[in-house]
């Protein structure tokens, strides 16, 4: 009786719905098991006002939801997706904020595609905005100056959205050189088989380099120098153009042409292929 529209069998059809399209983007859920908790919250507007994992004494996410969220608002809300995609990768310290959030923000908009709660056009529209905004919110500053100012007001998002335009991008370079041949998942299923301690602490520094190792280039490495240290943001623009898609306001307009595949393969429903 907590929630007043949301019954237990939906509350069990968000999660395993955001579990199967997170799933889908490497061909299995990375870890085994993972125990979610969902309290009512009366704090704000949003329908998931507050959420985060926790990884000590076995994986959690604890969800905040707001009392008279229904089903359909849930799924439409990007929050799950972007908490379970977060073990994908080991923990990170801290001070590599821009990795601890930047990747789950990029991988939780090809999730919700592949598990049916938004179209690749709805995908495609949340990340241009999304990166618009973090760009915006930069003020001049490189992600990098941001991390070190993240109680100013509105810093967090220049961070998270650099992040996630930073690995968007990683995953377009992969894609393009090998012509659709390797994604950055299939670097981040290298990285389980080889390499994920779900006990162990590492750096971003070190996350990286372990890509650069298994990729057999300095990719992740040198365009963070760039993008992440140099620059104000990555230049996502350009990454779009190059894709085929321009934007009528936040609309996606996808041009008919070669690159074109590549940008239905990021968001395409269909899982991942072993």
């Amino acid at each position: 009786g907590e929630f007043e529209r949301t019954p237990v069998a939906d509350m069990s059809r968000w999660v395993r719905q955001s579990a199967e399209g997170v799933s889908a983007l490497m061909g299995f859920f990375p870890r085994s098991r993972v125990q979610v908790v969902i309290s009512p919250s009366d704090r704000g507007n949003s329908i998931v006002p507050w959420a985060y994992i926790t990884r000590g004494g076995g994986a959690a996410i604890h969800v905040f939801v707001k009392r008279d969220a229904s089903l359909e608002q849930l799924l439409w809300d990007f929050s799950l997706p972007h908490e379970m995609s977060h073990f994908m990768f080991p923990h990170i310290d801290s001070r590599d904020y821009w990795i601890i959030e930047g990747l789950p923000t990029y991988l939780q908009h090809l999730s919700m595609v592949k598990g049916g709660a938004i179209t690749f056009q709805e995908s495609w529209s949340r990340l241009y905005k999304g990166f618009l905004s973090g760009e915006k919110l930069g003020r001049g500053f490189t992600v990098v100056e941001s991390m070190r100012r993240l109680t100013r007001r509105g810093t967090y998002l220049h961070v998270y959205w650099g992040g996630a335009a930073y690995f968007f991008q990683r995953d377009v370079d992969l894609r393009m050189r090998s012509e659709g041949a390797l994604t950055l998942l299939d670097i981040l299923v290298k990285y389980h088989e080889c390499c994920y301690d779900e006990y162990q602490s590492i750096s971003g520094n070190d996350l990286l380099a372990d890509l650069d190792v298994l990729l057999g280039d300095d990719l992740f490495t040198r365009r963070k120098l760039i993008e992440i240290e140099t620059e104000d943001f990555p230049d996502f623009r350009t990454t779009f153009k190059s894709l085929g898609i321009q934007f009528l306001g936040n609309k996606p307009v996808f041009e008919q042409n070669l690159s074109n595949g590549l940008a239905s393969q990021i968001m395409s429903p269909v899982g991942f292929d072993r």
